[in-house]
């Protein structure tokens, strides 16, 4: 059974998150990346799991990413582990000038926030933390869930895909599907 998350926790903090007006997925700027990323866990099999897509300017697929990990986690936890693999994805790469959006508003506020939690989820918002400080123009925001919905069905499928990577010219058609429906705005 897959649990894809319908209450996104309550926020940590009382502050203006950026992102919470918009209702579907918008292209980025000119030169710019755009990267949305989700989780969710998978009871049934005793995993959990993210995925993310790499979008241009275009709205182009540069790259998704779907993974699968053992282990019962608490939904925090699998959004945080997500952000942070968006993240070092984007480091690794070379990437500037990019938009990470998740609908996970207590992760973005966490990330956000400087307070220190002392948890393994503390541990993760830490790590996010320190790869946004490494990273150059790099802007973390919350969207709602109808303006991520590449990375919802990615999540979702991360189970099913297991540990996948897929590029511009070779994505599912299933995926594409999702895509091109998201990029219709």
């Amino acid at each position: 059974m897959v649990l894809c998350q319908q209450n996104r926790m309550d926020p940590l903090l009382a502050q203006n998150v950026q992102g919470l007006e918009i209702g579907h997925w918008m292209k980025p700027l000119a030169n710019m990346i755009k990267v949305n990323v989700d989780g969710a866990i998978f009871e049934a099999a005793g995993c959990f799991g993210f995925g993310f897509m790499v979008r241009d300017s275009a709205g182009q697929i540069v790259e998704v990413v779907s993974k699968c990990r053992p282990g019962h986690v608490s939904s925090e936890i699998f959004e945080a582990s997500g952000i942070k693999e968006a993240l070092s994805c984007i480091k690794r790469k070379g990437w500037e000038v990019v938009t990470l959006e998740t609908d996970c508003l207590v992760a973005v506020q966490a990330v956000k926030s400087n307070i220190l939690m002392p948890s393994a989820f503390g541990l993760l918002v830490w790590k996010c933390r320190n790869l946004l400080l490494e990273l150059t123009n790099v802007n973390f925001n919350f969207v709602k869930r109808s303006a991520n919905k590449v990375a919802h069905f990615l999540q979702c499928s991360a189970c099913y895909l297991l540990d996948c990577v897929f590029y511009f010219n070779d994505p599912p058609s299933e995926l594409l599907d999702v895509v091109l429906a998201e990029s219709s705005f």
